[in-house]
């Protein structure tokens, strides 16, 4: 097995912590005209890697690279998608064999789409399966985490503002400590609330919290699924947040802001 990444926060950290074999493509480019130069370039760094690793099948997170290359190749790529970023889709859904999504995805995106019971953070989190934290502190605490937002899908958003942030530190501060998981750097002042652990220990640090607040989707969802309560502030949503909210009561998503996938509110199906 050979993983290929680009170098983004922690995944280098996480390849080595885990020992996997692994090959980079570097740092993404963060505007669109050097998106489109990725384009190219990822996708001539795959073809080299399949060329040399020879694989029987690839499998990618809405990896346009990994689907694009495969399909020069003749070998069979799968997708896994939970996001429905159309300008990713666009470009791998016609070079992929299938493409996996959750229960709770929102679009149909056709005759490849297999749709599976549960979420993708069930599949390395499921508490009973897959992971029981290895740590367990006594003290209360709750984690704050914040994105970069360089992501395509991140286009034309923004995140928490700094006073809003320093709001959120004063008013968990009341009920235990607070730590802050930050994809980007923090201002000087915030600076002593980050979260000083290994990567790999995250989860650890999610299961044992008494709340997690934030940017990031994926968290939320870690996070329900191991049972903590998370608010979750974004001006889109996700499928599977909502669901997670919706069903199980474990994630709550600022109603102030509008939901592009569900914009007039329609319960789903249970």
């Amino acid at each position: 097995m050979l993983f290929t990444c680009r170098e983004k926060e922690c995944t280098l950290d996480l390849l080595k912590a885990y020992r996997l074999n692994y090959i980079s493509f570097g740092k993404p480019f963060q505007t669109a005209a050097w998106k489109i130069w990725g384009l190219l370039r990822f996708n001539f760094k795959m073809l080299r890697v399949l060329l040399q690793f020879k694989p029987d099948i690839t499998l990618g997170h809405s990896s346009m690279y990994a689907a694009q290359a495969s399909w020069l190749l003749g070998i069979p790529h799968i997708s896994v998608e939970d996001t429905g970023n159309m300008e990713q889709v666009r470009l791998y859904r016609p070079f992929t064999k299938a493409i996996l999504v959750p229960d709770s995805f929102h679009l149909n995106l056709g005759t490849k789409q297999i749709r599976y019971p549960g979420n993708h953070e069930l599949a390395y989190l499921h508490p009973n399966r897959r992971f029981q934290p290895a740590v367990r502190p006594t003290a209360p605490y709750s984690l704050l985490r914040f994105v970069a937002w360089h992501a395509s899908h991140d286009h034309g958003h923004k995140g928490i503002s700094h006073e809003n942030k320093k709001k959120a530190i004063a008013a968990f501060a009341k009920f235990g400590n607070v730590y802050i998981s930050s994809e980007g750097p923090l201002p000087d002042d915030l600076e002593p609330c980050r979260l000083k652990i290994p990567p790999e220990q995250m989860h650890d640090a999610i299961a044992s919290a008494s709340l997690l607040y934030g940017e990031s989707a994926t968290m939320a969802s870690e996070a329900a699924v191991l049972g903590v309560p998370a608010i979750y502030l974004d001006n889109t949503g996700r499928c599977y947040t909502r669901e997670e909210e919706e069903k199980y009561g474990l994630v709550f998503k600022n109603p102030g802001y509008p939901n592009r996938f569900n914009p007039d509110n329609t319960p789903l199906n249970t």
